[in-house]
Formats: C-alpha cells, sequence, structure tokens
C-alpha cells in the first residue's frame, strides 16, 4: 500500500468515526449521506488495495472490519467467537440505529 492510499484509508474511516460522534451528540441532523460516503470511500481503496481494512475498534470490544473477498462489511468480537457479515446499506441502517458504535478514545 502506498502512502497516498493509506492516507486516503485513514482520511475516510476517521470522517466515519467524526460523523458517528456528531450523530450520537447530535441525532437530528441528517448523516446519511455522509455516512454512504465514507462506507463507500473504505469499500473502494480497499477493492483497489485487494485488502482487508479494519475500519474501527468497537465499544465495549471487537472491531468493525471490510472484508474485500466477500465484499462485505464486518463487525468482529474475537472473545465471543462471533462475526456478523453486513452489505454496505446494512451496515449504514445499523449505524444510523445506534449499533456498532466506535470505541471512545
Amino acid at each position: 500500500m502506498n502512502n497516498l492510499e493509506k492516507h486516503l484509508l485513514q482520511l475516510a474511516t476517521g470522517q466515519l468515526k467524526e460523523r458517528l460522534l456528531q450523530h450520537r451528540l447530535k441525532p437530528y441532523l441528517p448523516i446519511w449521506g455522509e455516512l454512504y460516503c465514507s462506507l463507500r470511500d473504505i469499500r473502494r481503496i480497499s477493492l483497489q488495495l485487494s485488502q482487508h481494512t479494519v475500519i474501527y475498534e468497537l465499544q465495549p470490544t471487537g472491531r468493525l472490519v471490510y472484508n474485500f473477498e466477500t465484499d462485505k462489511f464486518r463487525a468482529e468480537v474475537e472473545e465471543l467467537h462471533f462475526t456478523l457479515s453486513m452489505s454496505m446499506d446494512e451496515l449504514l441502517e445499523s449505524l444510523l440505529q445506534g449499533r456498532f458504535a466506535p470505541k471512545m478514545e
């Protein structure tokens, strides 16, 4: 992965986390389009790089990952041996409902 692609991927995941925090603080603001664009960018870059991408750590445990081989997003909780695969639309709806929140640093 070159530095530009790495930077773009970090930017997209950072924007996604920022929007989710904004939605938690101000749930009345519309953010569907911004979340969609961030997820689309993460997916596009991961497919170009042919690599799985850890998007962020989940609250309280686990991680959100994009799997380029299956073209699915996954919520993984290794301690429980639990993995939930979702399409981009399914993940988007779940995020809007407050599921799969990022761990606050």
